[in-house]
């Protein structure tokens, strides 16, 4: 009898975060006793993918900030025109930095990665790294993804032990005149980023088709369907993000 008052005792002065926590271990939440706050995270997952969930360390006050990347050079792109246009849906609290000199890089070459990274190479591993998250917005050429982009995906992808993907979360969305909104380029893409251990945000995929009717002739998207559809991926993406993110 004594032994059962004395867990019941020791279980009434737990704290209530502690019962929380034990009573959803079904649920695999990781629970942490600092400042009484039940995180989230499973544990699961991590042993499963081993990402490394790194990220800048961001006061709540503190707007998150996405590293916008456009897959094309055509100064009339429809997606660079999707880019921007997701600068203005973005839901308060998220900035979108465009990088603009994807076209500087040269080639990955690892003869040339061994004399150092090239100035632009640097400055796009910089971007991404100070960026909470990642927007692609990306063409399809030939069923794939277009080589511009592919190239500063294996420049930022090195080296593969201290990559700046490594952990980095990421959403998609592309524009094309045909059919298939870049479905294709879109899956190898996420194809990928499962090397750089990059956790690439599962939906919604925002595929814009026969983008020719949806913008413009000055690049502004008029649809509104596609704008609430732009909308709804970055609303996503900053759960997402808030949901990796390290504690």
């Amino acid at each position: 009898m004594r032994r059962i008052e004395i867990a019941g005792r020791r279980d009434a002065e737990r704290r209530p975060e502690q019962r929380d926590c034990e009573q959803s271990h079904g649920r695999r939440q990781l629970c942490s006793r600092s400042g009484g706050h039940v995180q989230n995270v499973e544990r699961g997952h991590r042993r499963r993918t081993g990402l490394t969930l790194a990220a800048p360390v961001r006061h709540e006050t503190t707007p998150m900030r996405a590293c916008g990347l456009a897959g094309s050079l055509r100064k009339g792109s429809y997606n660079r025109a999707l880019l921007r246009a997701a600068i203005t849906v973005a839901p308060s609290g998220l900035d979108i930095e465009i990088f603009e000199r994807l076209g500087e890089m040269p080639l990955y070459n690892a003869d040339v990665e061994a004399a150092g990274d090239p100035e632009p190479v640097a400055a796009l591993k910089a971007a991404i790294g100070a960026a909470d998250a990642l927007l692609i917005v990306t063409p399809e050429y030939n069923y794939g993804v277009p080589g511009v982009l592919k190239n500063a995906i294996d420049w930022a992808s090195r080296p593969p032990s201290s990559s700046v993907l490594d952990g980095k979360p990421i959403a998609l969305m592309g524009a094309t005149p045909g059919r298939t909104g870049t479905a294709r380029a879109q899956l190898a893409l996420r194809q990928s980023f499962v090397f750089t251990r990059s956790p690439v945000l599962p939906g919604p995929e925002v595929l814009v088709a026969e983008a020719h009717e949806k913008f413009a002739p000055d690049g502004t998207l008029r649809d509104e369907a596609t704008r609430e559809h732009v909308r709804e991926l970055l609303q996503r993406l900053v759960r997402w993000t808030e949901r990796l993110r390290p504690r």
